[in-house]
């Protein structure tokens, strides 16, 4: 009896999408299985020794859990999968993989094996028991499949992997956006910088306290950035989403930087401070301050080191000012202004109780305010002063500076998804007449090439 073929002809063009590595084994086991002269499909992987079944479908699915682990130790291998699991392809009578009786019940009478072979490797087997004689034309066309199911299987693997990188390169940059290194020359910058010197020297766990705000992130970077590790990769951990398992996957040249340590579920900190004394991974941990338990507070603070607020180091305040806007204004593609020496000056009789991330928050604002064409204007921001009833000029100064901010961040977008009149909120018509009405200049959108 002929066999209709037809879906597993398509099933080779849709292995050409892109799939997760499990979601490609499940594709294909689905299409092989809802074939009706095929009984069972399965596709097991190799790993440790053994073939382990990683997807499996068909009608005479149940029979799939005396196959789920196949042993590939035995020279040679008797099993018919394992003699596939070493590059063979292989038919064989169904009762030798499986009690003949139930073989007999679900009516099937083959079975055939083709490794998936890629690169000289092979990385498991896609298997069928079938209802029908195999004939010569469904082992050449399973072979096929196979081959495609082992390219589709290995590019998966390669995006995954390419995709864990790029996410450990997003976290890494998470440390350096807006940043270039220690900024000040106040003695408390001076000697925060010879204790990271100190500690990135070491490969002990390392406790960074400070303020919110202070810059405990980009301390931990620095230390990561002098340490001999600085080539191998940094990893960053919120510690309110810490479960504690996240060392066990690191290796000896990884960096782990645990943020807001102290914030850490109970269990967590428990099961971090159990693994400091296994692992070879470099180990930074911040904190607001060293109130948590006390037994991980010890055990990370061989080197503590403690970030000093902005209130103790007013000298670097004007240097920090300079060196946001010009971080700011690259990230923009816009001018950085010169703002008078007189605002400069100003900004270091203020106590900056949110520190340095209140200062780059006010810096932004006056760069895209001025970017809009506003004078040059660096001042504190009003609700970082007090809580005084504001004049009807200076609603209307915030609102003006709110929107020039908006027109920045849209790219001078106006309309449509991710445009400054969806940030604000209001109808695009709304915000088009208050543009007009202030005397904003909207920034000219930039190209993309």
């Amino acid at each position: 009896m002929a066999h209709d073929y037809t879906g597993i002809q398509e099933l080779l063009l849709e292995l050409a999408d892109d799939r997760p590595p499990n979601a490609v084994l499940e594709l294909v086991v689905e299409r092989l299985g809802a074939e009706p002269y095929i009984g069972l499909a399965g596709a097991w992987l190799r790993g440790d020794g053994a073939l382990r079944l990683a997807a499996h479908a068909g009608r005479a699915a149940a029979l799939a859990d005396a196959l789920r682990q196949v042993p590939l130790g035995e020279h040679p291998p008797e099993h018919p999968l394992g003699r596939a699991g070493t590059g063979q392809s292989v038919n064989a009578e169904p009762g030798t993989l499986i009690p003949p009786d139930r073989a007999q019940a679900e009516g099937l009478v083959g079975f055939g094996a083709e490794p998936l072979v890629r690169g000289g490797d092979t990385l498991g087997v896609l298997g069928v028991f079938t209802r029908a004689a195999l004939g010569d034309a469904l082992p050449a066309l399973l072979r096929l499949v196979a081959d495609h199911t082992a390219a589709a299987l290995a590019n998966a693997r390669t995006r995954a992997d390419i995709d864990r990188h790029l996410d450990r390169l997003r976290r890494e940059r998470h440390h350096l956006r807006g940043f270039a290194g220690i900024v000040g020359t106040s003695a408390a910058t001076r000697s925060l910088r010879r204790r990271i010197d100190l500690a990135a020297a070491t490969d002990a766990p390392v406790l960074i306290v400070g303020e919110p705000g202070t810059g405990k992130a980009l301390a931990a970077h620095e230390i990561h950035r002098n340490s001999a590790r600085r080539d191998a990769p940094l990893i960053a951990i919120d510690g309110r989403a810490l479960s504690g398992d996240e060392l066990t996957p690191l290796t000896t040249s990884d960096t782990l930087v645990i943020e807001r340590v102290d914030s850490a579920p109970s269990h967590a900190q428990l099961a971090l401070e159990r693994s400091l004394e296994t692992i070879d991974a470099r180990v930074i941990a911040t904190a607001r301050s060293d109130r948590f338990r006390e037994s991980l507070v010890y055990a990370l603070g061989t080197f503590t080191i403690a970030i000093p607020p902005l209130r103790e180091r007013v000298e670097d305040i004007a240097a920090l000012a300079t060196h946001f806007a010009e971080g700011i204004a690259t990230r923009h593609g816009v001018p950085c202004p010169r703002f008078p020496r007189a605002d400069i000056a100003a900004l270091a009789h203020h106590p900056w109780p949110q520190n340095a991330h209140a200062l780059r928050n006010a810096v932004e604002r006056a760069v895209l305010a001025t970017a809009t064409g506003m004078p040059p204007r660096l001042t504190v921001p009003r609700d970082l002063v007090d809580d005084d009833i504001l004049a009807d000029t200076e609603i209307r100064r915030l609102e003006r500076d709110n929107i020039a901010r908006a027109l920045m961040r849209a790219d001078g977008k106006l309309y449509g998804s991710g445009g400054a009149a969806e940030m604000l909120g209001v109808k695009p018509t709304t915000l088009a007449h208050r543009i007009e009405a202030m005397g904003i200049r909207r920034p000219r959108r930039r190209s993309v090439r």
